[in-house]
């Protein structure tokens, strides 16, 4: 590839991750709109995050916020991301199922994302992925993930989205978020929204599922799991 051919595709890159960026940020009014335009109340929407799993969101709302209040609170607390829309789309789906135009958005922004998951992993400029708010995070909520010679920067997005959702299950992490991914030898950090407690320490048979799907460490704040080391042995420390 010549110089001026990188150059262009770059250029193509940026513009793509730009666009699906502002879509899921429409995305994102519309169902504000919708809610506000609804008879739903903060105690309500604060009672779903808690089913949700999401209890450090929920002690967030007052029951004095207005919708508008608590879609921003989600939204500058980085509870959703155009990669991880999934709790946004579990709103729709649950309060705004009678907005017709709405759902279609959503099901459009879905199939948009897919196809914009099949970019490699190093196509995906690097500010689009990173959360700009991890620095200030609870170290104790971001669990860092070194995997092995199987994940690849030229592997798609979709390989990094499925290891997302076997880590949720694994874990028994309803919402987790990628918030940054470094090169080398490929390490992933995410963003949880439980206490630390409930999620560690892990027991043998979540070691050996991680294991089995390519990670060789998992660290979370001073908890960490070596899967390999020189002799092949865990160590967990």
């Amino acid at each position: 590839m010549t110089t001026e051919e990188r150059d262009k595709l770059v250029v193509e890159l940026e513009d793509q991750s730009e666009d699906i960026t502002q879509e899921f940020g429409y995305l994102y009014a519309c169902t504000r709109k919708c809610l506000e335009n609804g008879e739903i109340t903060a105690v309500e929407l604060k009672d779903f995050f808690e089913g949700c799993g999401l209890g450090e969101l929920a002690d967030k709302i007052d029951s004095t916020d207005s919708v508008s209040d608590v879609m921003r609170k989600v939204n500058r607390g980085g509870y959703w991301t155009f990669f991880n829309y999934k709790l946004l789309e579990s709103i729709i789906n649950k309060y705004c199922r009678i907005n017709e135009t709405l759902c279609e958005l959503m099901t459009a922004y879905a199939a948009k994302f897919r196809d914009y998951c099949k970019r490699r992993v190093y196509e995906v400029p690097a500010d689009v992925i990173k959360c700009a708010t991890i620095s200030s995070v609870n170290p104790a909520s971001v669990l860092c993930l070194k995997l092995d010679e199987t994940f690849k920067l030229s592997d798609s997005l979709i390989k990094v989205k499925k290891l997302q959702n076997k880590i949720e299950k694994l874990l028994n992490i309803e919402h987790l978020y990628l918030v940054d991914v470094k090169d080398g030898c490929i390490e992933i950090t995410f963003r949880y929204f439980k206490e630390f407690k409930e999620v560690f320490p892990l027991c043998e048979h979540q070691i050996g599922e991680l294991t089995q799907i390519g990670v060789e460490k998992l660290q979370c704040d001073s908890y960490a799991v070596s899967l390999k080391d020189n002799s092949g042995k865990t160590i967990i420390s």
